[in-house]
């Protein structure tokens, strides 16, 4: 196992191994609901990642609902996982796949964002505009954090809706499922975690559909692949 460096963006990138080794160990029935984790420190030496590494794995999971965290006792797997249905299902290789869905969306969303700038109606960017207000009313220091994602995920299901395109709409949908990525779900929720990146994510999704309300298809399309790319860097450090 590679040895830890001491870049953000490998931090960043290895607590990815805490998040695979937890999830496959509940998975793999290792582990079940109300049992403990193992400590950072215990983690860590496990895995051949730094202290902090492990706690930012540890706080990944945590920020999903997925374990909670009780002072002075550790860290314990819930009862039930909130948004998955108490059933998680994983990819054999769980980095690969997150990096394949991003880059699936990266080629597949500026094309709906593009055919969005033809065929919305103006009555369907008024309903894309109160999907990211929902969004911003939780994108405070006191917002729900698990809220916010999902609203996120939402406006890119709502924007394929309305794109004309039914075949590029059910696709996007697939891409986008929370049932279907939980890992996706779990990293995107950590990378939004700071206040500051929701605001960013909002004004991205707003720059999207006000090039969509001006009909300028180009824009729209340059907007949501920025957009993506910029989510693809917070996720994954690159």
């Amino acid at each position: 196992m590679r040895s830890d460096q001491s870049s953000a963006r490998n931090v960043r990138r290895r607590h990815l191994d805490v998040i695979e080794a937890v999830l496959s160990a509940v998975r793999d029935g290792e582990l079940g609901p109300g049992d403990r984790l193992p400590s950072d420190r215990e983690l860590s030496e496990r895995l051949g990642v730094s202290r902090l590494t492990a706690r930012e794995g540890i706080l990944a999971l945590e920020l999903a609902g997925l374990i909670d965290v009780r002072p002075g006792a550790g860290a314990f797997i819930r009862i039930q996982w909130p948004g998955m249905g108490g059933v998680l299902t994983l990819p054999a290789e769980s980095e690969r796949s997150p990096r394949e869905l991003i880059e699936a969306r990266i080629a597949l969303e500026p094309a709906i964002a593009r055919l969005c700038a033809a065929h919305a109606s103006e009555g369907q960017v008024e309903e894309l505009r109160a999907v990211i207000a929902r969004a911003e009313a939780e994108a405070g220091p006191d917002g729900d954090l698990r809220a916010f994602v999902q609203l996120g995920l939402g406006f890119h299901t709502e924007l394929a809706a309305r794109c004309g395109n039914q075949f590029l709409a059910t696709f996007c949908r697939s891409l986008v499922s929370v049932t279907e990525h939980p890992l996706w779900v779990l990293l995107n929720q950590h990378a939004v975690r700071p206040p500051e990146a929701r605001r960013g994510q909002v004004e991205e999704h707003r720059r999207i559909v006000e090039a969509i309300a001006a009909r300028d298809a180009e824009a729209a399309a340059r907007a949501m692949t920025a957009h993506l790319q910029g989510l693809e860097a917070a996720v994954f450090g690159t």
